[in-house]
């Protein structure tokens, strides 16, 4: 049999540069060390990462520390020793896992490359709050930019429905909080420079934290006309908001109750996700809103705990469809996770009862349908 192991390296560097999938590329670089030390070179990657398709990591046990990952490119699960995310609430932001412990502990991760943990200074702004603060009071965590190119960035975190705070790793040793309105904060984004809230009532927020002694979130806009924020609300079971080169967008979710006549449990979490419609509210010079009927070769990711996101074009993503993880507790035989067509509204589920029968057991509880994020493939 041949030594793949022997290649000449320069060889094996042609050979790496030909992988345009970045899950092929760190694949390649698993077959043995030689091969590896070509693919620790991120420019050997000439694939560009605005095109790749993103992980599904698929929930598990409390207690387990093997995670897994299914691939939309591939259509297959891998297995991935994440030992750190043990009893941990995760989110994930431009491909790092962000995991939360009791206590509001939060450390940075990258679950496809050895970069060594980025464990975030503790959070002494809230020591008041401890005997009420627990981890499943943060709702969303964002990164101004990847901790694998810049030292030079921020990271923000809403808690406790209405809080905001933010750090600076390596400029500063604490938290800062954010004096925000009394509302509910349900998303965040980070676009051109500064980040954004969205609130319940269909507001935007802008986040000024030049100052961190005078930090503070005003309301920017009303995204929503007045007379369709009650119709859009009432009937909206969930909101995104989500950043891309040129503009800033709306989505609002949509469920009906299960079909099922067996099933008799009414509440509006045990529903599963019927369309979506998105609205343009920032293009870069004004705020205004309308409704965007079509994201031409775009694709859409939404997602609870994730940073929601779009990518260009793809030859395996669907184009102008909405791809979504809903988080919410719902049926043992259905996930609310699938892909909606926005040209004639159609809802194709991700998953077949068989992949999540099977890990339904496995994660043994009904982490499934609440636990899953995307994972955006970079260094």
């Amino acid at each position: 049999m041949a030594d793949w192991s022997n290649l000449p390296q320069d060889l094996v560097t042609c050979l790496a540069k030909r992988m345009t999938s970045l899950e092929d590329f760190l694949v390649f670089g698993g077959v043995c060390r030689s091969w590896r030390s070509s693919t620790m070179n991120k420019n050997n990657f000439t694939g560009g990462l605005r095109h790749q398709v993103p992980f599904v990591l698929l929930p598990k046990h409390y207690v387990v520390s093997v995670r897994k990952f299914y691939s939309l490119t591939k259509g297959r699960v891998y297995k991935l020793k994440l030992p750190r995310t043990r009893r941990k609430l995760c989110f994930s932001c431009l491909g790092w896992l962000v995991t939360v412990s009791e206590g509001f502990t939060i450390t940075l991760l990258h679950p496809l490359n050895h970069h060594a943990p980025i464990k975030l200074p503790h959070p002494q702004i809230i020591k008041t709050d401890m005997r009420y603060f627990k981890n499943l009071n943060v709702e969303k965590v964002v990164l101004s930019s990847s901790p694998s190119s810049t030292l030079d960035y921020t990271v923000m975190v809403s808690y406790k429905a209405c809080s905001l705070a933010f750090c600076r790793p390596g400029q500063s040793e604490n938290w800062t909080q954010v004096l925000t309105p009394l509302t509910l904060i349900i998303d965040l984004a980070y676009y051109k420079g500064q980040f954004y809230g969205l609130t319940t009532d269909c507001k935007i927020l802008i986040c000024d934290i030049k100052n961190p002694k005078q930090a503070k979130a005003t309301v920017v806009a009303q995204v929503v006309p007045r007379e369709q924020v009650d119709i859009l609300l009432w009937n909206s079971k969930a909101q995104y908001l989500v950043e891309s080169a040129e503009s800033l967008f709306v989505v609002f979710g949509f469920r009906n109750k299960p079909q099922d006549p067996s099933y008799d449990d009414t509440t509006s979490a045990c529903w599963l996700t019927a369309k979506f419609r998105v609205f343009e509210v920032y293009n870069g010079n004004s705020w205004s809103t309308s409704e965007v009927k079509n994201l031409g070769v775009r694709t859409l990711f939404l997602g609870d705990k994730s940073r929601s996101f779009f990518i260009e074009e793809n030859t395996v993503c669907k184009p102008n469809c909405i791809y979504f993880l809903n988080n919410y507790f719902v049926r043992r035989d259905a996930a609310d996770i699938g892909i909606f067509h926005m040209e004639d509204g159609n809802i194709e589920w991700l998953f077949d009862k068989s992949f999540i029968d099977i890990y339904f057991k496995e994660s043994k509880s009904n982490s499934f349908l609440r636990s899953h994020l995307w994972i955006q493939p970079s260094f």
